[in-house]
């Protein structure tokens, strides 16, 4: 029996060494890759620090583009002290995957901590959004844990700890409120309401209405703006998205029969009408790495041992072992795996580096003059220049956000710069559908005084055409600098293959 037991402690060290060793292999391939759209969530510290104005631009109509309100708390640190953003939250999002296994350790022992670190290494996409910047990681660790707590029965012992966490979560991200709501419930249910403190009820509910009022009366609308461009009805859309979450969904689906715990199956329930409802007909433009199914549906993932360890059957052992393997084979890490996807992410932030961030700096001295640029990716470019921006796409302008880019707003708003997507270096390959292109294309049709300056490789079939008002004061200038960031881009892009994985390997873009 010592001997068994030894033997089972030896064989559980070992995979806890693998799964570290492959963990750490992830983390370092894809630590360079940083999300765009996080740059808009930092924009919002840098203009506080800089101007004094909680909003997307330092003037004009407020717009609150980012979906996590801590985040964007957190993004005014960096900016008053004068640090690149980035790193500080590649750091967060370590300490939130370091913070995952130790409460898996805490709440499932040694076997938990074993699962855990498994299934995330069978996971690489998770590393990336470790990685990206953006509040994934923290939304995933909130959820483990207020899902932990509700399935050991630890929620009722410290029942502040608990609802601050309930209060938390949807700070993180919006939609984090129903699964906060559910939580509530649930403890109520397994406790008893007279059992329940309702001083901490009342405080934590107060908190989300308080805030949920606060912005909405600051920003005009009831959610964010990248929820108005984003979701809608769309069945093409949804006939995409549920064919691409499909792996997720047959996860789900298979620990609803296979874990009999009423807690555990109303919570995954939850979180798949999330995903169905909320996630499914959406136009989810950034969706890499598999970022919205994954954030939903992992956190149970992670936590269906401990709902088998708590149902009291006869067949935990062998639940365990089996939720494992299905864990681990269904999971869309290998599953779901695209080898041109990886490629892309290696050399997603290395791409930017030399196009969209190269673009910003460039036109940063600029930004006195107060002139605007309108564009669809409007994360780097907006952030490093410090014009003012408008977001084709609508994810950083209330007003494209609620009605699309028209032409008419891009008459009244004028821009001195537009940026546009292309096939190609010419501007008469520039995409005329979708991301707000429409309208722009119509408009500098109408007003050929916008003419094409220079043109960003991005990929092969991925460019950025610059396009500048005839008029422009000091266009010399700005003519010079574009130009040598297109130089730049170019020569940068004839090695792209080779300087891809070089400069993912050797990190060098992850401190931008």
């Amino acid at each position: 029996m010592v001997a068994a037991t030894g033997d089972r402690d030896g064989l559980l060290r070992a995979a806890l060494l693998a799964a570290g060793a492959l963990c750490l292999a992830w983390l370092w391939l894809f630590f360079t890759f940083t999300a765009d759209d996080s740059f808009i969530t930092f924009r919002y510290g840098r203009t506080l620090v800089e101007h004094g104005v909680w909003n997307w631009n330092a003037s004009g109509a407020l717009a609150e583009a980012y979906t996590s309100g801590l985040y964007a708390l957190l993004s005014i640190v960096p900016a008053a002290l004068g640090l690149a953003p980035a790193p500080i939250f590649k750091l967060l999002g370590m300490v939130a995957f370091v913070l995952i296994l130790q409460r898996l350790w805490r709440y499932g022992g040694i076997t938990g901590l074993v699962y855990g670190a498994t299934v995330a290494a069978f996971t690489p996409y998770l590393f990336v959004h470790v990685a990206s910047g953006l509040e994934t990681p923290v939304f995933i660790l909130l959820m483990v844990e207020i899902a932990a707590r509700l399935l050991t029965g630890r929620a009722a012992q410290r029942q502040g700890l608990f609802f601050a966490l309930l209060a938390l979560l949807p700070f993180v991200r919006p939609e984090g409120a129903v699964l906060s709501a559910v939580a509530a419930l649930l403890l109520a249910k397994q406790i008893g309401w007279r059992n329940l403190h309702w001083r901490w009820l009342a405080l934590a509910a107060l908190c989300g209405v308080v805030y949920f009022i606060g912005r909405w009366i600051y920003f005009g609308l009831p959610l964010p703006t990248p929820f108005y461009a984003k979701t809608g009805f769309n069945p093409a859309d949804l006939v995409a998205n549920l064919l691409s979450f499909r792996l997720y969904l047959v996860i789900a689906l298979a620990l609803l029969v296979l874990v009999r715990n009423g807690a555990f199956r109303l919570l995954l329930a939850v979180q798949l009408g999330v995903v169905v409802a909320l996630y499914a007909p959406a136009h989810l433009q950034m969706n890499f790495a598999d970022r919205f199914p994954l954030q939903a549906l992992l956190p149970l993932v992670l936590v269906a041992p401990l709902a088998i360890a708590h149902q009291g059957t006869a067949s935990n052992n062998r639940r365990w072992h089996l939720m494992a393997m299905a864990a681990m084979a269904l999971m869309a890490g290998f599953g779901n795996l695209s080898q041109s996807h990886v490629a892309w992410l290696i050399g997603y932030t290395s791409a930017a580096t030399q196009t969209h961030r190269a673009l910003g700096l460039a036109l940063a001295p600029f930004a006195p003059q107060g002139y605007t640029i309108a564009m669809a990716d409007s994360g780097l470019i907006a952030y490093h220049a410090g014009w003012r921006a408008i977001d084709l796409v609508g994810l950083a302008d209330s007003e494209v956000a609620r009605r699309g880019n028209s032409l008419a707003y891009m008459e009244q708003a004028r821009p001195d710069i537009i940026v546009l997507y292309s096939t190609s270096a010419r501007a008469a390959d520039i995409r005329t559908h979708g991301l707000g292109h429409d309208a722009a294309g119509e408009f500098l049709q109408r007003h050929p005084q916008w003419q094409p300056t220079v043109g960003l490789p991005w990929n092969d079939s991925y460019w950025l055409v610059v396009f500048r008002r005839a008029d422009l004061p000091e266009r010399t200038k700005l003519d010079q600098a574009l130009q040598k960031v297109e130089a730049d881009a170019r020569a940068w892009s004839e090695q792209r293959l080779r300087s891809k994985l070089w400069r993912a390997l050797s990190l060098q873009d992850a401190f931008y």
